[in-house]
């Protein structure tokens, strides 16, 4: 039996979701608003689009399009994160009884890490002075950014679930075996699961 033909609106109809969607990943109805598709039936279209096997190819192979067009990869991201996460103050400023707080020379430092610089004045006339507020992007996101997109939070998974619990071939696995082998690795004591 042949597949039915799809038209060339529908196809780039699927085309514009998949572009939008890349652009809104957790906005699939707009995407498929701003594609062109129905407000009356965008809940089910959305959903539709994204088990569709070639919307799901088409989104791969656009992010890698892009990624190669603007040379953007995971590594690239991951660097600019850990400067954000790992960034040291002492970079920036430095501080003496003396002095107080010196912003270093602009030219010495990372300004990547930097969300945004103010420039104020304290006080009037001669005696007043030329403040600059710094403030840095937050270390807890870019954080949380590299433990999500390493992997690092991410429940480890067992190939088995009797390797886990020690449960032998054609044993039973339930409710109690698998809470005898949680409490055996919190423990650290062996204990053998119910028969």
């Amino acid at each position: 039996m042949d597949k039915p033909k799809t038209s060339k609106n529908t196809l780039q109809m699927r085309e514009n979701f998949v572009n939008e969607y890349i652009m809104t990943p957790n906005d699939a109805k707009g995407a498929a608003l701003r594609a062109g598709y129905s407000e009356n039936t965008v809940s089910k279209t959305s959903k539709s689009l994204l088990e569709h096997e070639y919307v799901q190819k088409r989104i791969v192979e656009r992010r890698q399009e892009i990624q190669a067009k603007t040379d953007v990869t995971p590594e690239k991201i991951l660097k600019e994160y850990a400067k954000i996460a790992f960034l040291d103050p002492k970079d920036y400023f430095s501080y003496t009884q003396d002095d107080g707080i010196q912003v270093k020379d602009s030219v010495g430092v990372d300004m990547t890490t930097i969300a945004k610089i103010k420039e104020q004045r304290s006080g009037k006339g001669k005696s007043g002075k030329n403040l600059i507020d710094i403030e840095f992007h937050d270390k807890t996101d870019a954080l949380k950014s590299i433990r999500d997109m390493c992997g690092y939070d991410a429940p480890t998974k067992s190939a088995n679930i009797t390797a886990v619990t020690g449960i032998g071939e054609g044993q039973q696995v339930n409710r109690e075996s698998i809470e005898a082998a949680i409490l055996a690795q919190i423990t650290g004591t062996p204990k053998a699961p119910p028969n």
